[in-house]
């Protein structure tokens, strides 16, 4: 049986809903789409996003409920962020005092480093194609032994997020597979990388890497430090 609620966010109605699935899990969706890992039979609770807000599904003596437990989650992760802004976040405000001073110090270590880089540096192609390799041998236990490892790497390429950022990268990594119905609840034996592509003139580094998954196969594009897209 089917429970559902109403919620209006942003002056925006959505409809979450709780509907049995397989293997006796049960399948929570925001507007028909699903939105998290199904929920087993020995789990209690599951936390989702709708709109950047976190929800919580809890199960009491068989009956669902649900509720609000944050306000917005930061979704920072998934903006265009510039280069320099990313460095300026790691290395932070402190810095930008002796930057200001040794600037032409840094900025032909900067051309010598982008020398070297062109020559012998890592080929992106082959970095995006090890991506997507990595996201893969996170899934391929099946969803219910996936971790944040493939939500970060799908996201901005990174192992680990704090709290927020990955219940916002993992809403936003299920609408993604949802769009291609890449769901293996029982997880995959094979899966290789075929090919990947250099996409020139792009804003950053992006490659198209093709992948195979029990013989089938798939197209994402993979910018640097960006969510991944299907290329198709």
């Amino acid at each position: 049986m089917t429970t559902a609620w109403d919620v209006t966010l942003n002056g925006r109605d959505h409809r979450i809903s709780v509907e049995p699935g397989e293997n006796g899990k049960d399948v929570i969706r925001v507007d028909g789409r699903t939105a998290a890992r199904p929920l087993g039979s020995d789990e209690q609770e599951r936390v989702f996003a709708v709109e950047g807000y976190r929800y919580a599904v809890h199960r009491t003596d068989g009956a669902f409920e649900i509720n609000q437990i944050e306000e917005p989650v930061n979704h920072s992760f998934a903006a265009q962020m510039p280069t320099a802004a990313v460095a300026a976040r790691m290395t932070g405000d402190k810095t930008i005092g002796v930057r200001m001073v040794k600037f032409g110090w840094i900025a032909a270590v900067a051309i010598v480093g982008i020398i070297l880089w062109i020559a012998v540096g890592p080929n992106y192609p082959k970095q995006a194609g090890g991506r997507v390799k990595a996201m893969l041998e996170d899934m391929k236990g099946g969803t219910d032994r996936e971790s944040q490892i493939s939500r970060a790497i799908w996201a901005r390429n990174v192992r680990t997020m704090d709290r927020d950022e990955l219940a916002a990268a993992d809403n936003l990594f299920t609408h993604w597979r949802a769009e291609k119905d890449f769901f293996f609840q029982n997880g995959f034996t094979t899966y290789e990388i075929v090919s990947s592509e250099k996409v020139k003139d792009a804003e950053v580094p992006t490659a198209i890497v093709t992948f195979k998954v029990e013989g089938k196969e798939f197209k994402v594009i993979v910018p640097e430090h960006r969510p991944m897209q299907w290329a198709d």
